[in-house]
């Protein structure tokens, strides 16, 4: 028997809540922490709202700098220009793979709600207050098992996504010290 079955036995309809001295206190909790859910699940997106803005802003960047043409003009070895088109295209595919990685954690998914208003009415309306409490408490085990899933898998997607956005930003001042290294040593 698993433990979500020996819950069900404790919940089950019919047992007193007496019998449960702690049960206001676990719905109460389980309340609250569902509430708290829709704030990580803000903080989750807004932080990959920046990460994208981020990305969009390098891209951009990237896109007036590289459009003249002109910035490898002055390095007149053609081995330099294909070490530092190097770090240029590393970046930007690490931009592009944090940009992907961050629309993903951004990305609606399906949540589990809590509880549908006609499936509620229909069978919980003339049940007493105790019964309607057990079955809400089950829900929210069941949504929030169905749902920890989804956080966490935008969590590590953020997670990447800045990952590769920092190493973009690497690529990026590592190709700006060598252009300036060798300019100053005159273009070679």
């Amino acid at each position: 028997m698993t433990d979500y079955e020996e819950l069900g036995e404790l919940l089950a309809p019919g047992r007193p809540v007496e019998c449960l001295p702690s049960f206001d206190v676990l719905y109460n909790e389980t309340r609250d922490a569902w509430l708290r859910r829709f704030s990580t699940v803000d903080h989750i997106d807004s932080k990959a709202a920046t990460v994208l803005a981020l990305d969009g802003v390098f891209i951009g960047g990237l896109f007036a700098i590289l459009a003249e043409g002109t910035i490898f003009q002055p390095i007149a070895c053609t081995f330099l220009r294909l070490f530092l088109s190097l770090w240029v295209v590393l970046g930007v595919f690490s931009l592009i793979v944090s940009l992907v990685l961050a629309l993903l954690a951004f990305w609606p998914r399906e949540w589990t709600d809590l509880v549908e208003p006609q499936v509620v009415c229909e069978e919980q309306l003339d049940k007493p207050e105790e019964e309607t409490r057990k079955q809400l408490l089950m829900n929210w085990i069941d949504a929030h098992n169905r749902n920890w899933t989804i956080i966490t898998c935008k969590a590590r997607l953020l997670k990447r996504s800045k990952a590769a956005l920092v190493a973009a930003m690497v690529l990026f001042a590592v190709f700006i010290i060598c252009y300036v290294v060798v300019l100053a040593v005159g273009g070679v």
